[in-house]
Formats: structure tokens, C-alpha cells, sequence
């Protein structure tokens, strides 16, 4: 019980208390930028060196189907979410962002970006995480933690969205609150599965989150370069987060 509640804390109050601070002091884009290369590249290094190992040492060779859905649902849930689930800062400010190659890279969502829509997907997307994490019992292992830095720039992200809302402080600060809940309510829903089946909390649901986490990681790292060059400084950050997670890995 005290890991899951120490990991619990992990997770919900280093997103929680960055919501709340950005409620108001907004983040500066380039700190925004910086932020999510860094743990793009840490999510996207602990999950090829810890998170697909695990999934495949039984050699189960299918599970490569159920990272692959992974991958295609994280691209449903940007049809709804506009990217911000992922870190995508210029969408949650309503600014689709085009590049001078006659092509658009604009999230659009099927609910011209009505917070409504966004949410549930924005939701969703933190309970996936959350419920592979019910089999872990240290609170430093590197899959919690790549969760947990990745959400810090990501809840910055989800907070401007709700600035561009008419809504109360109270509200946003409930929205907040829930966002960084989501992850918890994974684990203790991975807790529930895996009562009855260990072969999904072990197995099936790291491998689905292997393919989410693959999608964002790679995506972040796509869109954290300008017209498709990346500057020195966040290139930098994007090789320490990919040097962190081989750091883990060597331990």
C-alpha cells in the first residue's frame, strides 16, 4: 500500500502545484518549449530501453500489435484533444501553427476545440498512463518518473487552454486538480483489473501504453524544432533526457 501511495503523491502533486502556479504566472513559451523537449526525450528513451524490454521478454511476438494500437489510439485522442495531451502549447492557445513547406500541422478537433471535447480525451489519456503502473513498487522507477516530469510541461499546456475559457478560478483549479488525478485513478483501476488478470495489467496494458507513449514522445520531439530545425539549447535538453533514461538503464 505505501508504494502506491507514495507513487500516488508522485504523480499528482508536482503536476497539481505547476497547474496551480501557471493559473498565474503564465509560462514563457521558450520555458514551455525547453520543459517538453526534455521530457519528450526522456519518455521516449525510458520507453525503448525499460517499458518495451519488459513487454516483450516473453517473446510474445503479438504484443507488437497491441503497441502498435497504442500508437493509433494516441492519435485518436489527438483528434479530440488538439494535442494537448502531448505538449502541443500553440493549439491549447488556439493558434494552429504552420510551417513554410505548403503544408499545415494543425491539430484541429472534430469540436472546433470546444473544451468539452477536449477533456474527456485529455482524461483518458491519463488513466492509459496510469495503468500499467499498479505492478511497480519503487517510486523511483523510471517509467514514474518519465510520467511525472512528462506531465509538468503538459498540465502547463492544458492550463493555457483554460485561461482561454470564461471560467471561474474555482473551476480551472478543479480541472486542474482532476488532470493530475487521472494517472492515480489508472493505477488503482490497474489495481482492480489485475485482481482477476494478471496477464492485462502485466502484459497487455504496458504494451498499449508502450504505443501511447511512443506516439507522444516521438511527436513532442517532431514538433520541438522550428520550420524543422532545432536550436542548439533545446537540442541540448532533448540529448540529456535521452542520456537520463540510458543513465537508468545502465543501473
Amino acid at each position: 500500500m505505501m508504494p502506491f501511495i507514495a507513487i500516488s503523491a508522485l504523480l499528482f502533486f508536482p503536476a497539481f502545484l505547476v497547474g496551480v502556479w501557471v493559473l498565474k504566472r503564465p509560462l514563457a513559451k521558450r520555458h514551455l518549449g525547453i520543459m517538453l523537449a526534455f521530457s519528450g526525450s526522456f519518455l521516449l528513451s525510458i520507453t525503448i530501453t525499460h517499458l518495451l524490454p519488459e513487454v516483450f521478454h516473453g517473446h510474445q511476438h503479438w504484443l507488437g500489435a497491441v503497441v502498435l494500437a497504442g500508437f493509433f489510439v494516441q492519435i485518436v485522442f489527438d483528434a479530440f484533444s488538439g494535442g494537448v495531451d502531448h505538449g502541443h502549447h500553440e493549439m491549447a492557445i488556439g493558434q494552429p501553427h504552420h510551417h513554410n513547406h505548403g503544408h499545415d500541422h494543425s491539430h484541429g478537433t472534430p469540436f472546433s476545440f470546444s473544451l468539452w471535447g477536449v477533456l474527456p480525451a485529455v482524461y483518458l489519456h491519463g488513466i492509459i498512463e496510469g495503468i500499467p503502473l499498479f505492478y511497480i513498487k519503487q517510486v523511483d522507477h523510471p517509467i514514474v518518473l518519465a510520467i511525472a516530469f512528462h506531465s509538468v510541461p503538459v498540465v502547463a499546456v492544458f492550463v493555457n487552454l483554460l485561461r482561454n475559457k470564461s471560467l471561474s478560478v474555482n473551476l480551472r483549479i478543479f480541472l486542474v486538480g482532476l488532470f493530475s488525478l487521472m494517472p492515480v485513478l489508472g493505477m488503482a483501476l490497474g489495481g482492480v483489473l489485475s485482481a482477476n488478470n494478471q496477464f492485462l495489467l502485466g502484459l497487455v496494458f504496458p504494451a498499449l501504453a508502450a504505443g501511447v507513449f511512443l506516439n507522444m514522445s516521438t511527436t513532442i520531439l517532431l514538433e520541438s524544432g522550428h520550420q524543422h530545425q532545432y536550436k542548439w539549447r533545446r537540442l541540448m535538453f532533448i540529448f540529456a533526457g535521452l542520456a537520463l533514461g540510458l543513465i537508468f538503464h545502465l543501473n
